[in-house]
């Protein structure tokens, strides 16, 4: 559909938007995109240990990059947008479904990542909050934590990056 074509950069979001806000609808839900992007940056979890352990994992030598389902007028964002939530410095590798023209769960993009990092995928821990994008990566042999609160994921992270090293 329209939001998954937006996301693999096929179509520019301003030529998606009225066929997304109609799928939105089509679900009973009164909510405006313009609506979704306002709330989409609402957080109720600190967020820090995130940055902490993401630091501390690259002064160890982790190698370490992000998936993201984005869009290609989001990453071209003078704020920053997504890049704000994440120590971009300690990442090797950037993988934008808008730029690569796969988004997950799709197991392409998984592996694409995989072969920019040099990584085995039994080596290869992904986060993410969404279940089927976890079992995605699970399905081709990564190791999957689904993040709900960061405090949680960030300690089963640590404990799983010590059993890998």
């Amino acid at each position: 559909h329209s939001w998954h074509r937006v996301e693999r950069g096929e179509i520019p979001l301003k030529d998606a938007w009225d066929d997304i806000e109609a799928a939105i609808a089509e679900f009973g839900i009164e909510l405006s995109l313009a609506d979704f992007f306002r709330r989409f940056g609402e957080d109720p979890h600190d967020r820090t240990v995130v940055t902490q352990t993401v630091l501390e994992l690259h002064a160890r030598g982790i190698t370490m990059g992000v998936i993201t389902n984005n869009v290609r007028e989001f990453s071209e964002s003078a704020t920053g947008g997504w890049r704000t939530l994440v120590p971009m410095e300690a990442m090797s590798v950037v993988v934008d479904s808008s730029a690569v023209g796969m988004r997950k769960p799709d197991p392409a993009i998984y592996h694409h990542t995989l072969a920019e990092l040099g990584v085995e995928a039994d080596r290869a821990v992904f986060l993410d909050d969404m279940q089927a994008n976890v079992d995605a990566a699970m399905a081709i042999g990564m190791h999957g934590i689904v993040v709900g609160d960061p405090a949680v994921a960030m300690a089963e992270l640590r404990a799983l990056v010590d059993r890998l090293s």
